[in-house]
C-alpha cells in the first residue's frame, strides 16, 4: 500500500503509518481473490 499517511502521536520518536479506509478494502478484496484462487485448486 503505496498511500499512507505518516502521523507523529504525542513525542514519540517513530512515526505511526495511517492506511485509508479504502486501501484496506482494496487489500482485503485481493487477499480474497488470492484465497479462493487456492481453494479452488
Amino acid at each position: 500500500m503505496s498511500r499512507r499517511k505518516k502521523i507523529q502521536l504525542f513525542s514519540a520518536n517513530q512515526p505511526i503509518y495511517i492506511i485509508s479506509p479504502e486501501n484496506i478494502i482494496l487489500h482485503k478484496l485481493r487477499l480474497y481473490k488470492i484465497a479462493d484462487n487456492y481453494s479452488q485448486k
